[in-house]
């Protein structure tokens, strides 16, 4: 499966890749997914950012969707099922606003969320059994708060380990 963020429509799609003998890679839409409950759609203004993979689980970042107020936007955690289809999980606060970037530490029990325009790092817990962000263990500032819709703040979090 290949995994695409879709920022200007607010989505994630699934693409089945195949590979022939002898012919060139094959990709096949097979779903795409709004990051929000029972398919809803996106506030207006909102960028669906990065989404990574951990196990049979993908995330992704939901930028000024303002879903846990109005300095704090969303991770959606979607089940991967056996057939590489998606299915909404649930929603988790980023801690900040506007997450640019976020990565899963190697054991896959942090998660560290780079939010732009408050320019912090949040540390949130993971379980690596159901996958789910369990809540806030640290936050750092990072510099000065950004400015909504320009490219100042945080802009990468990588885990070196």
């Amino acid at each position: 499966m290949l995994f695409i963020a879709n920022e200007l429509n607010n989505s994630v799609s699934g693409w089945s890749v195949s590979y022939p003998s002898g012919g060139c890679l094959t990709l096949t839409l097979k779903q795409t997914i709004t990051p929000y409950a029972n398919g809803a759609t996106a506030p207006q203004g909102t960028k669906v950012g990065e989404i990574r993979v951990k196990d049979n689980f993908l995330y992704s970042s939901n930028r000024n969707d303002k879903k846990f107020g109005s300095q704090a936007d969303s991770i959606t955690q979607y089940t991967i099922s056996s057939s590489g289809t998606l299915s909404f999980t649930e929603l988790t606060s980023s801690y900040g606003w506007y997450p640019r970037t976020f990565e899963i530490n190697k054991a896959g029990d942090f998660v560290a969320i780079g939010d732009q325009t408050t320019a912090n790092v949040a540390i949130v817990k993971r379980d690596p059994a159901t996958g789910k962000l369990t809540g806030q263990v640290a936050n750092l500032r990072i510099g000065s708060a950004g400015t909504p819709e320009n490219e100042d703040g945080v802009s990468a979090v990588v885990w070196a380990e």
